[in-house]
């Protein structure tokens, strides 16, 4: 009897044995396979909010260019700042990225595409401005800052010259990351 339970036991013990390390084996499989397919959705978002940040970008040098160019063309003395705030508007509306566009000269006037600013507002001292202004070269600069609704968010901005090739202050845009946010 000793011998039958004895055999018995080895029986159970052969048959668990191979069952164990085939489940401890599946479950490590099934893990790294769970885990590659997380960390591809995981690149695949990444790769997707790139994207989505490189449009953006791209889009938003090309705005900043048309608006360097209508800056270009203004002359403080003779133009209406309503017509430039109307063009600018105008840019802003068929872009949702983009919440303001607004040019701060360098004789301290503020043009903005939608924002109306207290009068006594000088763009100069402003960190979007200033951050521009320690830029190096012309090219673009990006600032986190508070906008004057108090919500954080991006400046994009270009220092720009007139066309004798003279500073005539900074141009910009802020972003709005509303849409990326919720994809």
């Amino acid at each position: 009897m000793n011998i039958r339970k004895n055999v018995i036991k080895i029986s159970i013990i052969s048959a668990l044995i191979p069952i164990f390390f085939l489940g401890t084996y599946g479950y490590f499989l099934v893990k790294n396979k769970i885990g590659e397919n997380e960390m591809e959705k995981i690149e695949l978002v990444f790769y997707s909010q790139k994207f989505e940040f490189n449009s953006i970008y791209n889009n938003s040098k090309t705005i900043l260019n048309i608006v360097e160019t209508l800056v270009k063309e203004y002359d403080e003395s003779k133009d209406n700042k309503k017509n430039l705030n109307y063009m600018l508007n105008n840019i802003a509306i068929k872009n949702k990225e983009v919440q303001n566009i607004f040019w701060g000269s360098s004789n301290g006037e503020i043009y903005t595409s939608n924002i109306e600013l207290p009068t006594d507002y000088d763009p100069r001292s402003q960190p979007w401005y200033i951050g521009s202004l320690d830029f190096k070269n012309k090219n673009l600069s990006t600032i986190t800052y508070k906008f004057i609704d108090g919500e954080k968010g991006t400046a994009i901005t270009k220092k720009v010259y007139d066309k004798d090739g003279l500073f005539n202050g900074v141009i910009g845009l802020d972003i709005n990351f509303t849409d990326l946010e919720k994809n």
